[in-house]
């Protein structure tokens, strides 16, 4: 049997306490109209960015062995979106748990420095993954596919418009999404049709109330929906 593997963040995963159920997800929507014909492998993990998936182990546990058919690649936001902490700060932060002292005075730098988030990523911009490297990554895995599996359709979900939540927060998130959005459609443009762009960022940027209020990232229930149903569409063409 063919698989279609979903490789993405939290955004692909479930979310019961707002009303994303496993049987709610596109993962699960998309396998539920395909019933038999292919199986759905969903990989998505939260936190996950675009280098988790070129990694060496990653490739050799799950791309050689994916007899995929579909992949779907919903990675961006935990790539683009502006940074709070530095890597030495995390450093600091993953030593001061040592003690209740240190860690009590840790997060209290962290509460300090959150409340003035909109300062510290205009003057201090960091993201998780540059630019470039996340066009190299996302090339990456494509590639690994492509020379471990025989892939019809490779679909990428672009980077949702953000909410309110994360556009008060982070400063020049939407820029942000824009510029990384862009790599995936110069992707698209150069794969000679074998990736189509699943444009979720017109979509969001038109239904923002398909985006959790509060993180102002997550999609909801109506985004999921639409997203199997073009994913299916062509499926079902490429199957006609």
């Amino acid at each position: 049997m063919k698989n279609l593997i979903i490789l993405g963040d939290s955004l692909a995963c479930p979310r019961p306490w707002e009303g994303i159920g496993s049987m709610n997800t596109y993962a699960s929507i998309i396998q539920q109209e395909l019933k038999g014909a292919v199986h759905v492998h969903n990989l998505a993990y939260g936190d996950r960015c675009s280098a988790d998936y070129v990694a060496e182990s990653f490739v050799k546990t799950y791309v050689k062995s994916a007899n995929a058919r579909y992949v779907v690649l919903q990675l961006g936001i935990v790539d683009c979106a502006p940074r709070l902490l530095t890597t030495l700060e995390r450093a600091v932060g993953y030593l001061a748990r040592k003690s209740r002292f240190s860690n009590s005075l840790f997060n209290y730098y962290i509460r300090w420095k959150s409340k003035h988030r909109m300062f510290f990523t205009k003057w201090f911009p960091m993201t998780r993954v540059k630019i470039n490297a996340y066009e190299s990554n996302m090339k990456r895995i494509i590639e690994n596919f492509s020379e471990n599996n025989d892939v019809d359709r490779f679909f990428v979900i672009n980077i949702a418009y953000p909410g309110e939540g994360l556009i008060s927060k982070s400063f020049g998130i939407v820029e942000n999404i824009e510029k990384y959005n862009s790599v995936l459609n110069t992707i698209s443009l150069t794969s000679d049709g074998k990736v189509k762009v699943i444009d979720l960022y017109s979509e969001t940027r038109t239904n923002k109330n398909w985006i959790t209020i509060d993180d102002g990232h997550h999609i909801k229930s109506e985004a999921h929906s639409w997203i199997a149903e073009s994913i299916l569409h062509t499926i079902g063409e490429l199957s006609e």
